[in-house]
């Protein structure tokens, strides 16, 4: 038996998702700017934390911008073809800061967009393992958003739970003092 889809509880879904993505594009260039200005208060919660690094906001930038072209209702080709580039961009930004973490490496992509000067950390510049392994899931998750098994269910679903979970834990670790990256 197929189940009833609520036209209204879905209209109310694609609004979210659109209201969703224009936050994200909008918070995305007021860090942008926040970075460029080195404005702290709005790249870090706390002094004593690293702050969020160009690298990051790109990729939550390009997720937006992925999330506002899903949401649009002509289903162009060539919407299409950017969404996917724009996943694998993150994909790729994702992976890379993960291999520099991982094997000691220096691709040099961490000061690529504009110089970072962090006293927090040893590589100015570098977004944090956690965030680029969620970068990674979510462009595989992104490039794989129109796929779905002979069960109607959508394997980017599951991704992003994934990506859900790791950044609850962090959330947590955050909200109870803990610190879970070892400051060098």
């Amino acid at each position: 038996m197929e189940p009833k889809l609520d036209i209204k509880r879905i209209a109310h879904l694609k609004l979210f998702s659109k209201v969703l993505s224009i936050v994200i594009i909008f918070i995305s260039i007021l860090l942008f700017f926040a970075l460029y200005y080195n404005f702290t208060l709005l790249t870090s919660i706390s002094p004593h934390w690293i702050s969020i690094v160009p690298n990051t906001v790109l990729c939550f930038f390009f997720l937006g911008l992925m999330l506002f072209l899903l949401n649009r209702e002509d289903d162009s080709p060539y919407l299409i073809i950017i969404g996917k580039i724009l996943s694998i961009i993150v994909f790729i930004i994702g992976s890379l800061s993960l291999i520099e973490h991982s094997y000691g490496v220096d691709f040099k992509i961490d000061q690529i967009l504009m110089k970072t000067t962090s006293l927090n950390t040893v590589y100015p510049g570098r977004m944090a393992p956690t965030t680029a392994f969620n970068f990674i899931i979510c462009g595989i998750s992104f490039f794989m958003i129109n796929f779905e098994f002979k069960s109607k269910r959508r394997p980017c679903m599951y991704f992003m739970y994934l990506v859900g979970i790791t950044t609850l834990y962090l959330f947590l670790y955050y909200l109870y003092g803990q610190s879970f990256y070892t400051l060098t």
